[in-house]
């Protein structure tokens, strides 16, 4: 008696379920008969071949379904959750000045070997008077102190003022670090310059900068202070803020030298100042963000003369500092959420496309209720009005308070925006992550928010974000308890994301190159498709991709479609099954995903178990006349 191999598959309607349905397959013997031996014998080489290809397969497939289950529980934290990897709870806080001294993290840049820079201000003070200085603070990866930085991680500067706030850190090529902020002679804050502080990368002041690490920069009979800073790729550093003359404040801008030194090709003094008309309004830069081409975009806030009502405000210069006016004409741009309301630009991020996206804060100040803001521009400083239909997203995170500090862009065109929210009596982290058409992505923590309290009944809130190499996200900011035994104390938190992407094989037109592409004037009266494969090769088995989680676009576009179907065929004639989706032309160009400056596509989706796959292939574009 011989035993055959009874497969037993169950047919199912197209998609993802036949897909799914298609992992199900029971494998079991039974015992034969002798016409079954018989014929089996009598099967010839390449039938037997063919049997043994779909056996593997089979088998493959069971097993790599059986080790995906087994390895659930092993699986990478949800996006949105804390990382246990960082301190064992994902949050950390540093306590600087001693006793109930305050300490305010502003800003987070993580150093390319991994370890975490975090920037704000100390109080060096006591008998309990203020003294304020520049503090700086290095974390290893996992979220201990780098002793390697000043001995125990911890870097403070003084000026020689009472008041100085490190409110900005950038990082150079040569792993030298650049804090900006201001340095501020009286409590009152009435005399105050714009202050810089270069590191070496052991913490010790650079005394090449101008030959102490430090610089002051007075504008003359003003205040000035600096609340953002850039690096340029010839090393020149820009610094953003406002300078208050009279009741009058502006935007103000600082461009140095890699020395210190004022760089006079700059506005011929280094300095400027950008007034949007209003008298005794005051205007403020609270972000810098610097093109590929070199032009030098600050965003900030203006506000009426009460103080009540106050929009975006975007301002876009050449790189010598004059006005750009190839944005929205006069190179400036403001923007209203709510007539009514209070709007404030606290940090921008721009996009590979050239879009920018600027995050803040919209307040009804009279019911003192406040929530997310978000816009984006295109990049002539219109609003991109495929960014939920007109440019602007507000978001209420179920309380009373939502402030919005610093926004940070995913490779996958994702947008996270982290700040503070007030719920119950108590401010606390909170986090925000939207999709690129600025819909709140589900897939973070399941509604696109987070929450995170540190256990204090008082104040915890972020004030900076940074992206990790491997995605992770980190922010920093403030923690209090009420009691303020212990005063305000930095606060780092590190939060998981999806696995990293695996990288598989897609060819767009199967068997052709190079991939030429038509579109036509009426693509969408012809019901024109473009077909994509998935191809199977030794690492990856293209029939466990989820047909129904793909997507396809330009990276450099804005948009990007799903496939109106799939087969399973062997397109590349190895003998494997490949997955082929096809998508509408029509929705690809109506959709912003593909246009006649497209050279790339790419695919994201993820397999049956949950894994992340990303696939990229060239096209070649080209515009057909229908006459």
């Amino acid at each position: 008696m011989s035993s055959t191999l009874e497969l037993i598959t169950f047919p199912t309607t197209t998609g993802k379920h036949r897909q799914e349905l298609a992992g199900v397959v029971r494998i079991r013997f039974r015992k034969g008969t002798q016409q079954g031996a018989q014929l089996w014998r009598r099967t010839d080489v390449k039938e037997n071949e063919m049997l043994h290809k779909v056996f593997y397969r089979l088998v493959s497939l069971f097993l790599a379904l059986a080790i995906s289950f087994a390895s659930l529980g092993s699986a990478r934290a949800a996006a949105g959750a804390l990382d246990p990897t960082f301190d064992t709870d994902g949050m950390v806080t540093t306590a600087i000045g001693s006793g109930t001294a305050d300490d305010q993290a502003n800003a987070i840049a993580v150093q390319p070997d991994g370890k975490i820079l975090v920037a704000g201000q100390s109080d060096q003070g006591s008998n309990f008077v203020s003294n304020y200085d520049f503090a700086l603070v290095r974390y290893n990866s996992d979220g201990s102190l780098d002793t390697t930085f000043d001995t125990d991680g911890i870097v403070t500067t003084d000026f020689g003022n009472v008041l100085e706030n490190g409110n900005d850190i950038v990082l150079q090529p040569d792993g030298k670090i650049i804090v900006a902020g201001s340095s501020i002679a009286d409590i009152l804050g009435t005399i105050a310059d714009v202050a810089l502080a270069r590191y070496n990368s052991d913490g010790s002041l650079d005394t090449t900068f101008d030959t102490d690490g430090k610089v002051t920069t007075d504008f003359g009979n003003s205040d000035e202070t600096a609340s953002a800073v850039a690096l340029q790729p010839d090393g020149k550093i820009i610094v953003a803020g406002a300078t208050n003359l009279g009741m009058n404040n502006d935007f103000a801008l600082v461009r140095y030298n890699s020395d210190g030194s004022l760089d006079t090709t700059f506005d011929s003094d280094g300095i400027l100042t950008t007034d949007f008309g209003g008298a005794f309004s005051p205007e403020a830069a609270s972000s810098l963000g610097l093109q590929p081409d070199g032009k030098i975009i600050a965003a900030g806030g203006i506000t009426d003369i009460g103080g009540n009502i106050a929009d975006f405000a975007l301002v876009r210069y050449n790189s010598d500092g004059s006005l750009d006016t190839t944005f929205d004409t006069d190179g400036k741009v403001t923007t209203d959420f709510d007539s009514t309301f209070y709007d404030s630009a606290n940090a921008i991020a721009l996009q590979p496309d050239g879009k920018i996206v600027v995050a803040g804060i919209t307040e009804d100040i009279f019911n003192n209720l406040a929530d997310f803001a978000l816009a984006r521009y295109n990049s002539d400083g219109s609003l991109d009005t495929t960014f939920d239909t007109d440019g602007k997203v507000t978001t209420d995170l179920g309380s009373s308070i939502d402030f919005g500090s610093d926004v940070a862009l995913q490779l996958d065109g994702k947008i996270v925006m982290a700040g503070g929210s007030l719920l119950g009596g108590s401010i606390d982290f909170a986090l925000a992550r939207y999709n690129s058409d600025g819909s709140l992505d589900a897939t973070f923590d399941t509604d696109g928010l987070v929450i995170t309290s540190f256990d204090n009944i008082f104040y915890d809130a972020a004030n900076a974000i940074a992206l990790q190499p491997d995605g992770k996200i980190v922010a920093a900011g403030t923690s209090s308890n009420v009691q303020f035994t212990t005063g305000f104390d930095f606060a780092v938190v590190r939060y998981e994301v999806e696995a990293p992407a695996m990288e598989v094989t897609i060819d767009v037109r199967p068997g052709r190159f190079p991939n030429r592409i038509e579109l036509e004037d009426d693509i969408c009266e012809d019901d024109d498709n473009l077909s994509v494969a998935v191809l199977t090769t030794p690492a990856f088995d293209a029939l466990t991709v989820d047909a129904s989680s793909l997507k396809l676009g330009d990276p450099l576009l804005s948009g990007i479609v799903t496939p109106i179907r799939s087969r399973e065929r062997d397109v590349d004639g190895d003998g494997d099954l490949d997955l082929v989706l096809v998508f509408a032309l029509c929705d690809l160009v109506t959709n912003t995903a593909l246009d006649s400056s497209s050279t790339e596509l790419v695919l994201t989706g993820m397999t049956l178990d949950g894994t992340p796959i990303t696939g990229k292939d060239s096209v070649k574009v080209v515009l057909e006349d229908d006459d």
